[in-house]
């Protein structure tokens, strides 16, 4: 009979060999339902409008779940093709708008319904998964590519806010009067420029010969690659940065692949929204701006990517979806926004669409984008920290009803009073807990980090809550636990806010189910009443940053005053809150051992505890000392900010969080800043004296508790060992008959399980003195069989048990840890250690020199291009590495858009002549797209 141990390693094999035939034979299917023609809203009920209402889309992204528009219900409307158009889009017409002298406000009943119509139109919910920034595709073979098509809007708006009109303001003089150079300088200035010049050459050239077209390239490989719906983010990204080189060839080169550019169809099924309007809509401006209008097809290809893109700002309250599902299958339906929004793709459009705006003379652009930063100035003062925007913000616009058929508010008013729990150390010391254990996943997830449609959320008990009577709190704390899991960034999305993967799907307690096709009819009272942005959840720890999902939300804040020439008050107004609220919560000075006058901008957390059910939720908050590349950008906002609404005291701020990134850059082996660290901050950011005692007690916040182990340890032991010297001798052997003579089990005997073989021969009394008998081999086995049947013999081998080994001093702990971390003095921990090619640090210092005129940023910046450089060229182009602490760090085969677009720009500009795009002329989006200010007064 054949057994199943003795073949679990075949069947194994056999069961994966049926799963990859299985699989292989599946994809045969693909080819024959991606090329379906697309299918319409013909699955909405018509007959009755009163019955179903858009539910906002609580993945985070926007409605990939579809199958790309494939349908077999026949009853499905379709919809007729898009007429062709002949040849490339035209500037559009002006619209005809009607100003109003009010601002719009999300809070108004008219602004969170702004289409025209009065009653929502029927939608059945539809299935979304969600959707991430950076997300490459494989080539399909598709005999019928599907395109977009112009959709009518489901929520027109009543009137569109126009751009601001009049005599663009006098701003004061941004740039540093700056003194003719020697020609020592100018000589030594211009083999620097060169030398930044060629690795720009250096990287257009491998781009050009293994990715010409693509998103991307690998440095290393050669390969390619598609994130970004593969219309050549690398080369539109870069455009504007071959034109200030002066490689006109290049830029004119690439213009030839602009013009063959179809945005209206894609092998993604979604557009990542700020992604592409950063990398291709700044591009596609910027070169235009650049090169002063002479390529007319750049603008018109600017306005045929945002006319597809206006349709992710057709909601309810005509926030954005930030994922668009541009097929028409989908793009046909209402939708909301999300449930759980970034704040930087909320707020970062306004720049981009504002100048497409002052281009085309058409105010939807700029109309789109007001209508955000209204509901954003609205929510600005009602958060858990007035001034500042979490990081994910409720912008469904909808304020949904409980499962107990009482309305109820999703988020609550700020609580009265904020308890201050900052503790640094502790703080430092979470820090680097969590750089230990990584990123968890909860349990009720799938392996692609999603909560499956049918399974209910789980319903976590503390044991605390046994002591609380109140129903209602109880229910708090459970949505708490549920809502904490979710409110975690984790790493890994492509620009600066959306360099994270997000492992979780943003859920509330009162998410209204989501039904498939076909199922039951939704009740016919609205599920949700209008209301404005609003927190993910009551009772979910909020995170506040200007840094990674938030930075250029605040970026564009003063950019846009420049933009719109001073004629609006509102980002003036905005940044100044936002500015002060970040100096009291988020800005702080780190201990350095050269006592260095810098400052850091850090992570502020908000958690929230229910106290009753008729008293307002508890608020603690906590500073975490994270820093991060990404952040560096925040030295020059300040420095910006300071000088065009005239407050020195930012300017001054601006210039220490630049030196911060400068001193992160000098002090690792590799002279290159990593991701992500923490510093032990200071008490007061006027004077922070150097304490070694306190930095090594970070490093090692456990030497007593080690310490104290190892002396109960030892003291157990020899409690253990009282007596063991007196033992009177090895325990007897019990004769046990041995039927089997070589003492082997018997051929049946090989099927029971390992653990419960019973042992043949000796069997010894248990002794607490754990003595091994070593059987003699002539007792065993001999010539004569009947020998077996006797009892073994035995020579006593006494191990005694070795004593604890102390532990490590906390200075040798300290010394080890260092030295195999390599963590330079002054960090606390090095979370990240890798470097992206990213730009923020050379962005800021660009800033700082060109606002303050002192030589030592010029110095710092070449400091930095020479230790890039010499770590991420390679044989192609250049390559994030990864251990920014490594003498010789490893290439990580990875090139985004923004080492040509951004990083190799601001080093150029860095020592290019101070008048070449001048900050006094020119405004720069989140990617370094340069975009023309309105002509003002003389300053």
């Amino acid at each position: 009979m054949i057994r199943y141990r003795r073949y679990r390693a075949v069947l194994v094999l056999a069961g994966i060999v049926v799963f990859l035939l299985y699989n292989l034979s599946a994809k045969s299917s693909w080819k024959s339902v991606t090329h379906v023609a697309e299918s319409g809203s013909g699955h909405l009920s018509k007959s009755d409008p009163d019955k179903q209402w858009p539910a906002a889309d609580t993945n985070g992204g926007d409605g990939a779940g579809l199958d790309d528009g494939v349908h077999n219900d026949e009853s499905i409307r379709r919809i007729p093709p898009a007429e062709e158009v002949e040849k490339p889009a035209q500037k559009p017409s002006p619209s005809k708008t009607a100003p109003s002298k009010t601002k719009t406000s999300p809070s108004a009943a008219s602004d969170n319904n702004p289409y025209v119509g009065g009653a929502l139109p029927p939608i059945e919910d539809v299935l979304l998964e969600h959707s991430a920034g950076r997300f490459d595709v494989e080539p399909l073979s598709i005999p019928s590519p599907i395109f977009w098509a112009r959709q009518p809007e489901h929520f027109p708006v009543q009137s569109t806010i126009p751009l601001p009109s009049g005599t663009p303001k006098a701003i004061p003089k941004i740039q540093f009067e700056f003194k003719e150079e020697s020609a020592k300088a100018k000589t030594r200035r211009e083999e620097r420029l060169a030398m930044i010049q060629d690795s720009m050459a250096h990287a257009w050239r491998g781009y050009k010969a293994t990715g010409w077209g693509h998103d991307e390239i690998r440095p290393v490989s050669g390969k390619k690659k598609d994130p970004f719906n593969g219309w050549g983010a690398t080369l539109i990204d870069s455009l504007d940065t071959l034109w200030i080189m002066g490689m006109v060839e290049e830029f004119e080169e690439g213009l030839k692949h602009v013009e063959k550019v179809n945005f209206k169809t894609s092998e993604r099924h979604d557009i990542p929204v700020f992604e592409t309007t950063i990398r291709y809509l700044g591009g596609l401006i910027g070169a235009y701006d650049l090169s002063d209008g002479k390529y007319p097809i750049l603008l018109e290809k600017a306005v045929e990517l945002a006319e597809i893109l206006m349709g992710v700002f057709d909601t309810p309250n005509r926030m954005p979806v930030p994922y668009y599902q541009w097929k028409p299958a989908f793009a046909s339906q209402p939708h909301r926004s999300t449930t759980s929004i970034v704040l930087a793709e909320l707020g970062s459009l306004a720049v981009e669409f504002t100048r497409l705006a002052q281009l085309t003379k058409e105010s939807k652009y700029y109309d789109a984008i007001a209508r955000i930063t209204d509901a954003l100035d609205e929510y600005q003062d009602r958060t858990r920290v007035p001034g500042l925007w979490p990081t994910r913000i409720d912008a469904s616009g909808c304020q949904r009803q409980s499962s107990y058929g009482s309305t109820r508010t999703v988020t609550v008013q700020r609580a009265s009073t904020l308890d201050e729990e900052v503790d640094a150390d502790e703080s430092v010391r979470l820090a680097h807990s969590n750089s230990m254990q990584g990123t968890t996943k909860p349990e009720d997830t799938d392996e692609n980090g999603e909560v499956p449609l049918k399974k209910p959320m789980p319903i976590i008990f503390k044991p605390s809550l046994g002591k609380n009577k109140n129903p209602a709190a109880r229910a708090a704390s459970a949505e708490e636990n549920t809502a904490d899991d979710t409110s975690k960034s984790s790493e890994g999305l492509s620009k600066r806010q959306l360099s994270k993967k997000i492992e979780t799907v943003p859920q509330s307690g009162n998410t209204i189910p989501v039904r498939a096709r076909g199922g039951e009819e939704q009740p016919a009272t609205p599920e949700c009443t209008p209301q404005g942005l609003a927190s993910t959840s009551q009772f979910a720890t909020e995170e506040y940053t200007l840094a990674s999902m938030a930075d250029s939300a605040y970026e564009y804040l003063p950019k846009m005053h420049l933009l719109l020439g001073g004629l609006s008050d509102q980002y003036n107004k905005m940044y100044i809150k936002a500015t002060e609220a970040a100096k009291d919560k988020l800005i702080f000075r780190p201990m350095l051992p050269d006592e260095d006058d810098v400052l850091i901008s850090g992570t502020y957390y908000v958690s929230s505890q229910m106290q009753g059910e008729d008293l307002p939720p508890k608020r603690t908050g906590k500073l975490y000392p994270v820093g991060s590349h990404l952040n560096c950008f925040v030295g020059g906002m300040f420095a910006l900010g300071g000088k065009i609404f005239n407050r020195k005291e930012d300017t001054e701020i601006g210039a220490k969080l630049t030196d911060a990134c400068i001193w992160n850059y000098l002090s690792t082996t590799s002279g290159i800043m990593p991701e992500t660290f923490t510093t032990i901050p200071c008490k007061s950011t006027a004077q922070c004296k150097w304490n070694e005692t306190r930095w090594m007690e970070i490093l090692d916040p456990f030497a007593r508790e080690r310490q104290g182990s190892y002396l109960q340890q030892l003291e157990t032991y020899q409690s253990a060992m009282k007596g063991f010297d007196d033992d009177e001798g090895p325990a007897e052997p019990l004769a046990v008959v041995a039927s089997n003579p070589t003492n082997l089990p018997y051929r049946g005997q090989q099927d029971n399980d390992d653990d419960e073989r019973p042992s043949t021969g000796t069997v010894m009394k248990r002794d607490p003195d754990s003595q091994l008998l070593v059987p003699q081999m002539e007792d065993v086995g001999g010539e004569d069989p009947a020998s077996a049947n006797k009892p073994m013999k035995g020579r006593p081998l006494i191990l005694r048990p070795s004593p604890p080994s102390p532990p490590l001093s906390h200075e040798e702990y300290v010394q080890t840890r260092v030295r195999e971390e390599r963590i330079p003095k002054g960090y606390a921990a090095i979370m990240d250690k890798r470097y992206l090619l990213r730009p923020e640090a050379i962005e800021s210092v660009f800033y700082l020199y060109r606002i303050t005129g002192d030589p030592k940023y010029r110095e710092a910046g070449w400091k930095m291009f020479e230790n890039v450089d010499r770590r991420t060229r390679t044989t192609i182009a250049a390559s994030a590495i990864d251990d920014v602490t490594k003498g010789n760090p490893l290439h990580r085969d990875e090139m985004e858009s923004f080492w040509t677009a951004e990083t190799l720009k601001y080093f150029y500009l860095l020592f290019a002549k101070e008048d070449v795009v001048s900050l006094d002329d020119w405004v720069f989006n989140t990617e370094a797209h340069p975009f023309k200010m309105p002509t003002s007064p003389p300053k």
